[in-house]
């Protein structure tokens, strides 16, 4: 069985090499060394520190971001929907009664 070299292994598959790992002084066996929910891989491609388990809050911010947009849209895309169907059904209301 062929084992690849431990420079590429990411042995508890969180985005770090087992050799990046051991240059952040990061664990090479726990995907979220400082115990903080952000995995270290994650931490380290966006510029926080994998050892600090303090969350900061722009880092749950960035951590969410694509929720956020993706609610934001969906309370955006809701309100143009339902103020567009509003005018419509007033804009029909409205003919109708200058009929009769």
């Amino acid at each position: 069985m062929w084992i690849a070299a431990p420079s590429l292994n990411d042995s508890d598959m969180d985005g770090l090499t087992d050799a990046s790992e051991f240059a952040h002084s990061t664990s090479p066996n726990d995907a979220d060394t400082d115990g903080d929910g952000m995995s270290d891989g994650w931490e380290v491609a966006h510029g926080f520190d994998p050892l600090d388990p303090e969350v900061a809050l722009d880092e749950t911010l960035v951590y969410n971001l694509p929720v956020i947009v993706l609610l934001v849209a969906v309370v955006l895309s809701t309100t143009v929907l339902y103020t567009s169907r509003r005018r419509i059904q007033d804009a029909i209301q409205s003919q109708h009664s200058s009929r009769q």
